[in-house]
């Protein structure tokens, strides 16, 4: 992954995307996490999903919000 363009953290958010598009949620969750450990913040993750409601509507939407909510219940504050 190092050498595309996009970079590590931008090409796990792509990922993140695409897994909740299809409806991967084991996958997604995965990939949310290693973008959040990739430098990945609260709001460029929320903007993945945001995304997604526009290309697969509510069930995407609806999706990655309960990842969102998952990965960041789990006693890990989101940092701004």
């Amino acid at each position: 992954m190092t050498e595309n363009p996009l970079g590590p953290k931008n090409q796990l958010l792509v990922h993140f995307g695409q897994l909740v598009v299809v409806g991967q949620r084991d996958a997604a969750a995965c990939r949310a996490s290693a973008a959040r450990r990739a430098g990945a913040t609260p709001p460029e993750l929320i903007g993945v999903v945001e995304t997604a409601l526009f290309v697969a509507g509510m069930p995407a939407y609806k999706l990655g919000i309960t990842i969102l909510s998952d990965l960041f219940s789990d006693g890990r504050a989101p940092a701004a």
